[in-house]
């Protein structure tokens, strides 16, 4: 787990993490510590290591708390739930510490060998050599070993069967910097060098062996440039069909949520973080007199979400959405609300309430 803000450069900056190492189908609670330079607002995310071999990949599932959350000095935040969906397979038993990785077969393969140093001082934790895509999907595969002691840091040597021919690819290291038993975005991280400080990557895979290759670590920021559960925002305005929200019963409350799957008939509020993204909601004092409400939700990237808003009506809402008579709307052209994120922000969308046809 792990709690993140934006930085200049549109990725990540990690500003806490914590592990659950036995995670349970029932839930677990978590302590995640986060540290920023003043009060502001982090998003968090959980990422289940799925293969169990202690290396977060990008194509494990993961989930993220729906909304962001506005850390104060020394103030604690509860109730802060995620849930991750995830298949189900008795007989592949994340939860009992199973799985493996870092290997492949059902190839012509050639090694990638050489030796990783760590130029930080070093007092535990693996380190590990991994190797990505250029859009840094992966690792496809890794080599993770305890270093040796070398001068101010440490040093492992490194060599893992790959497939040939996989053309340009990028050798990157990490050290288990935060001591939580995974190779994560947290950590820090280096990559394939020339020269001391000089970065290599990409290399190319052919179909020889690749021999007395160097990793340093850190390089650069030491920061991983990975995205293991990035995020996009989905813009719009919510609106009422031919009509204002003056129009709407008196103490009725606006929804507009980013849902993990399309609910097939009513659900309660109280439910909704276990099956949305992200979330915002208006009372009759907030949207008194408007014809627009704008909004901005966090989802996850390269995903599919359902984007809807919802009227719970009043004079007394009753905390389900989605009944009979109430007003809805769904964004885009699809009926079910479905919209592709992809890897970059959108805006646009209008959600017009309406009786449901």
């Amino acid at each position: 787990m792990a709690a993140t803000t934006e930085n200049e450069a549109g990725g990540l900056t990690y500003r806490g993490s914590t592990t659950v190492q036995h995670p349970s189908v029932d839930g677990d609670d978590y302590l995640l510590p986060v540290g920023l330079p003043e009060d502001g607002e982090v998003q968090v995310y959980a990422t289940l290591d799925m293969y169990a071999d202690g290396v977060l990949s990008t194509d494990e599932p993961f989930g993220i708390y729906p909304g962001v959350l506005t850390v104060t000095d020394e103030a604690a935040i509860e109730h802060a739930n995620i849930t991750i969906l995830v298949d189900y397979d008795e007989f592949y038993a994340w939860w009992s510490g199973g799985g493996g990785g870092g290997g492949g077969g059902g190839c012509d393969a050639i090694t990638l060998s050489g030796s990783s140093l760590l130029t930080s001082p070093w007092t535990d934790g693996d380190i590990a050599v991994l190797l990505y895509d250029v859009g840094n999907n992966g690792p496809y595969y890794y080599d993770r070993d305890q270093p040796v002691v070398a001068g101010a840091g440490a040093q492992a040597d490194f060599s893992m069967s790959v497939c040939a021919n996989l053309g340009d690819m990028k050798l990157r290291g990490a050290w288990d910097s935060n001591g939580n038993a995974l190779i994560d975005p947290a950590d820090l991280w280096g990559g394939y060098v020339s020269a001391p400080d000089t970065s290599a990557n990409p290399i190319d895979i052919g179909s020889v062996d690749l021999t007395d290759l160097e990793v340093q670590i850190p390089l650069g920021t030491g920061e991983a440039g990975l995205d293991i559960a990035p995020f996009v925002s989905l813009s719009g305005e919510v609106t009422v069909h031919s009509g204002s929200f003056d129009d709407l019963e008196e103490g009725s409350v606006v929804y507009v949520t980013a849902l993990m799957y399309r609910p097939s008939g009513d659900f309660a509020i109280a439910d909704m973080a276990d099956y949305t993204y992200d979330n915002d909601f208006w009372t009759s004092k907030q949207y008194a007199g408007r014809t627009s409400l704008p909004f901005t939700l966090w989802v996850p990237a390269n995903t599919v979400v359902y984007l809807w808003a919802y009227a719970d009506s009043g004079p007394k809402p009753d905390g389900i959405l989605n009944q009979v008579g109430e007003l809805v709307a769904s964004a885009g052209s699809d009926a079910n609300g479905r919209i592709a994120t992809g890897s970059s922000s959108t805006s646009g969308y209008t959600l017009d309430l309406g009786l449901a046809r």
